[in-house]
């Protein structure tokens, strides 16, 4: 992270933007789940299924693949970009808890072996979130778009799509009428929100 003059977090204007986002994606969702309310009791139903157990949110992102559950962007981009085997020592030790001898009989590698990999995937995964994404400061860039720029409008799009997406999943399935609401949502956010 890098501070400003007073002492700021520059990060700060990003993580705003981010809370924004989310209510504003919210909203939509919930709107949008009202109108389909609304639909559906104007028709007859013919059979009520009841469930217990997860919540929608989380059956969602159980059965979403690993990259649409990421909503920290630079971390995604950063995971994107290491080699096979480091992305799976990575993700074999985080998310399955899976000892390094375990994933080193895997890949063949010692403990020692499997060990290392790992920590150099820490290394490299802290070194390319804390670079940032694209090397572009979140103001210049939402400054940008605000503009009109359409390349700083999709570079949003892009970083903000593992959420849309999120919030756009009803019943297990991608609906692609709310998502298309929530990047309407999302160019109405960057026009509206203040730097």
């Amino acid at each position: 992270m890098r501070y400003r003059n007073n002492g700021q977090i520059e990060e700060e204007l990003q993580i705003r933007f981010t809370g924004y986002l989310i209510q504003a994606v919210k909203r939509t969702r919930r709107d949008y789940l009202n109108m389909l309310n609304q639909y559906s009791n104007s028709e007859i139903l013919t059979d009520t299924t009841y469930t217990t157990g997860q919540t929608l949110e989380q059956e969602v992102t159980e059965r979403l693949p690993l990259w649409d559950v990421i909503e920290s962007n630079a971390l995604f981009y950063a995971l994107k970009r290491l080699n096979e085997r480091e992305r799976y020592v990575f993700l074999s030790h985080v998310l399955d808890n899976c000892p390094f001898d375990l994933i080193g009989v895997r890949l063949g590698l010692t403990y020692k072996g499997a060990a290392a990999v790992y920590y150099r995937a820490v290394q490299k995964l802290r070194k390319k979130v804390l670079r940032g994404w694209k090397n572009m400061i979140f103001e210049q860039l939402l400054f940008q778009a605000k503009e009109g720029d359409l390349e700083s409008i999709t570079d949003i799009l892009n970083v903000y799509r593992p959420l849309l997406l999120k919030y756009s999943v009803i019943d297990g399935r991608l609906d692609e009428d709310l998502y298309q609401e929530q990047c309407i949502t999302l160019m109405r956010a960057i026009k509206l929100f203040r730097i």
